[in-house]
């Protein structure tokens, strides 16, 4: 089971920057996996689904999982909170696929 922990992201965030190089702890790993399947459930069903996914299989609360898409959307698509940048930039990815 994962455990919850705000500072995780940006220990990801810092992972992923800095080109995958380093170790990441277990539940860190973990929780990277699940932003995947978050980002990959959210193009294919959509938000809600995804969120349902993640609350119910990974055993997050509500506020858990919508702060991890939130932090899914950043890290794959922008900096910080789903600013309107981001937005467009998975707005443009999902126009490209359906293209």
């Amino acid at each position: 089971m994962i455990k919850w922990d705000h500072t995780a992201f940006s220990r990801i965030e810092d992972y992923i920057q800095g080109g995958s190089t380093e170790e990441l702890s277990e539940n860190d790993s973990l929780i990277l996996d699940a932003m995947h399947e978050i980002n990959s459930m959210r193009r294919k069903y959509g938000r809600k689904q995804a969120t349902t996914y993640i609350r119910c299989k990974k055993q997050f609360s509500y506020r858990q999982a919508e702060s991890l898409y939130e932090n899914t959307i950043n890290i794959f698509y922008a900096d910080d909170g789903i600013e309107r940048q981001a937005m467009r930039n998975m707005l443009a990815d999902e126009i490209l696929k359906s293209a």
